[in-house]
């Protein structure tokens, strides 16, 4: 059960649908006031979604993804490269979105909560990207770039920093002489974070290598 920031009645989330608002991430519909959560206040919506089933919270239907005019078209064909993700930051509910809409792109993801736990997790397997929050408990997101970069591996690790927090000039170029390759501010645009993971790590179709026949 949940209760509406606008009737203040309480609803099964079972019996509610999803909004139609052009909006890169969709809300849900009240069900005896129909209005949906967009114009919810902010503590509001992140505690709906922190308290959230996490199926409710990766499901498809939030997401409603366009690159300029055109919509984003998820292929679901077998690919050749299938680039690995791993996203870290401290709010779970952040990064189970951020690792489910890179998933629907076609991408593989993994996600953590401690930037450590991070940390050794990339020494065991080749990520091709991080994207991490910049403000976390024990290392920021600037020295775990910085650290993951140092990694024998670290020169083919590309790093996306998100942050709420580092959004002027100077903290940006601050951030990218920690080694950051992309940086994209909170909240975050899901439409930018598809069009720099389409750059820095795109998908390869399956076949586009030439064979040679024999």
């Amino acid at each position: 059960m949940i209760r509406c920031f606008r009737c203040e009645l309480e609803f099964d989330l079972e019996t509610v649908s999803w909004c139609h608002c052009d909006v890169p991430l969709r809300t849900l519909r009240c069900s005896t006031c129909h209005d949906c959560f967009c114009s919810a206040p902010m503590p509001y919506k992140r505690r709906f979604w922190a308290e959230a089933p996490r199926e409710l919270r990766e499901s498809p239907n939030r997401f409603r993804t366009q690159l300029g005019s055109t919509a984003t078209h998820i292929d679901r064909r077998p690919v050749e490269r299938r680039p690995a993700l791993l996203i870290v930051d401290d709010d779970e509910a952040m990064r189970s979105i951020v690792a489910c809409f890179v998933e629907q792109l076609g991408y593989s993801a993994m996600s953590i909560g401690d930037s450590e736990e991070a940390l050794a997790e990339a020494a065991r397997h080749p990520y091709d990207v991080v994207i991490t929050d910049a403000l976390m408990p024990k290392l920021d997101g600037r020295e775990l770039c910085q650290r993951l970069k140092a990694m024998p591996t670290g020169a083919t690790k590309k790093v996306i920093l998100m942050s709420s927090l580092y959004k002027s000039r100077r903290a940006r170029l601050e951030a990218f002489a920690f080694g950051i390759d992309e940086f994209l501010p909170k909240p975050l645009n899901f439409n930018e974070l598809a069009t720099v993971l389409g750059r820095i790590a795109p998908i390869v179709p399956e076949m586009t290598a030439i064979r040679t026949a024999v």
